[in-house]
């Protein structure tokens, strides 16, 4: 509508890459740029209006997490912005998001779930991530050192939330000691999903080894989560321990890649 791009980190060098194969290599460095300016937008140039896209004559609904539904308007206040609150479901959960500032509302317990739904979803080819068993993280929200805010609580109305930060990142999550719920800014969710990837990453196999018999040990000592739901963190952290003994071998890595190629190459799944 206004001519305007916009791209992600990392794409401008996948799409200069692209062009490279498509025109055999003969692109020059400004690759993308010079494609936009000599290919693209003179075939756009009579139809857009120059305009900012502040200006723009529609908008593009932003939603609060991947595969949210709107369902209704409430009457609960973004403590962020003073906006009415809309309500969504997610992932089979009802959840409640700002239509300005985009700040999710989710209640006592909500960011474990919803974190786990988001780490089973397949990335590509493969299983989910191994990140639901990290939960120690999530729950220590209301134990670290937390300050006052003057943010309003959307459910207890007369409470103010605090704020803290999300273990050792600069990831600040609001919550209310009344109620227990969780005031997120728009995509800490998946920003707290991508930080613990990160510490996942850089865990060594032995520091995973002792996760799992932690993570073990729970399934018959911890009661704040069903049988099953412990089990699966229990899987999901021995998956991490094998992804991560198996980066700490290279050798065990370019056999496991060579077996895949020859798999493919056979026309094997």
């Amino acid at each position: 509508n206004c001519g305007g791009f916009w791209l992600d980190g990392g794409q401008l060098q996948k799409i200069d890459a692209e062009l490279a194969k498509i025109y055999h290599g003969n692109v020059s460095n400004s690759g993308f740029a010079e494609f936009i300016l000599n290919a693209h937008l003179p075939r756009l140039a009579p139809s857009i209006k120059k305009q900012k896209s502040s200006e723009t004559d529609f908008s593009v609904p932003v939603l609060p997490v991947k595969h949210a539904k709107f369902v209704k308007k409430t009457d609960d206040k973004c403590p962020a912005c003073g906006c009415a609150l809309d309500a969504y479901k997610a992932y089979g959960m009802p959840i409640k998001s700002c239509p300005q500032c985009h700040g999710m509302l989710l209640e006592k317990g909500e960011i474990r779930l919803l974190r786990n739904k988001m780490a089973a979803e397949p990335m590509g080819a493969g299983s989910g991530e191994p990140l639901r068993w990290m939960n120690d993280e999530i729950n220590a929200i209301e134990k670290t050192h937390a300050w006052a805010t003057n943010k309003a609580c959307p459910v207890c109305k007369n409470c103010t939330l605090v704020a803290t930060y999300f273990s050792s990142s600069e990831i600040v999550v609001d919550w209310c000691k009344n109620c227990h719920g969780t005031w997120l800014g728009y995509e800490d969710l998946e920003a707290i999903r991508q930080f613990q990837k990160y510490e996942l990453d850089k865990m060594s196999s032995e520091e995973m080894k002792k996760k799992v018999s932690e993570t073990v040990k729970k399934i018959w000592t911890d009661g704040s989560e069903s049988k099953i739901s412990e089990l699966i963190d229990a899987y999901s952290s021995i998956q991490a321990l094998a992804f991560v003994s198996i980066y700490e071998h290279p050798k065990m890595v370019k056999l496991l890649l060579g077996v895949g190629q020859a798999g493919r190459a056979a026309g094997l799944d």
